[in-house]
Formats: C-alpha cells, structure tokens, sequence
C-alpha cells in the first residue's frame, strides 16, 4: 500500500470520527462538553463541533496530499482510484 492509499483510508477513518462526534448522544452517557463564546457568532459552539471542524479540515488537506503525491511520483492504482472515490463521498 503506497502513501497516497494510506492517506485517503485515513480519510475514511476520519470520516467516522466526525459522524460519531457530531450524532452521537454523548449528554446520555454523561459526557458534556464545553461551550465557548466566539466573536461573531451569536450564542455559543460546543469544542464537539470545534473538534469536527478541525478534523474536518486535517481530511481535506490529506485530500490534497493524497491526490498531489499520486500526480507527482506516478503512483496511481485501481484501487486508489476506487478508494479515493468513496472517501470524496
């Protein structure tokens, strides 16, 4: 498995840890996280959505880096092509 492989299948570890942060019931195990003021933003965000977010932007710089390393050293497969595809998703 080459970098580019790697890095989208991370892509898609990632992806299941932003579905699980944002809809999980976290309130009903008793998990509560903190809310923070931003300026600008009227009322308050929670550091769940602030940890999706971040998440969020780490998967889409790997996009990049996946697909720019692919271009770059030839490394183009079938299965990154199918794998890529679904992690675009």
């Amino acid at each position: 498995m080459n970098v580019p492989t790697k890095l989208t299948v991370l892509r898609i570890v990632l992806t299941f840890f932003i579905i699980i942060l944002l809809l999980f019931p976290f309130y009903s195990v008793g998990v509560n996280f903190p809310s923070y003021n931003i300026s600008g933003i009227n009322g308050e965000v929670d550091l769940k959505y602030i940890i999706a977010g971040i998440i969020f932007i780490i998967a889409s710089l790997t996009d990049f880096l996946d697909g720019y390393i692919a271009r770059k050293y030839n490394l183009i497969t079938d299965f990154g092509k199918l794998v890529d595809a679904i992690a675009d998703k």
